[in-house]
């Protein structure tokens, strides 16, 4: 579970939510149906980590389970400087 807390204008909102991870063949193509998304592409961890960390190209919760998944797979590990802060930030406390 990926939860957080954010300021908007009408206060704090706080969100969680589940993420999984999917074994899926190397020939599967997404295709997007709903509007939500433009496109799919294929992409190598590094460049993904690479956006997130520089740009606002991701929206922010999906650059969350980015963060998440990086750090679950060791890519960003605990010697990286802000590894204790991402790691808080991303499992605060639910009531």
């Amino acid at each position: 579970m990926i939860s957080y807390t954010m300021e908007v204008p009408e206060g704090l909102r706080r969100h969680a939510f589940w993420s999984y991870d999917l074994q899926l063949p190397e020939d599967f193509g997404p295709e997007p149906v709903d509007g939500e998304v433009h496109d799919f592409r294929l992409m190598e961890p590094g460049e993904v980590a690479r956006i997130v960390e520089t740009t606002d190209d991701f929206k922010y919760n999906c650059s969350l389970v980015v963060i998440d998944w990086l750090m679950r797979t060791g890519r960003i590990d605990p010697e990286h400087p802000d590894f204790h802060e991402l790691s808080i930030g991303l499992h605060q406390p639910w009531p």
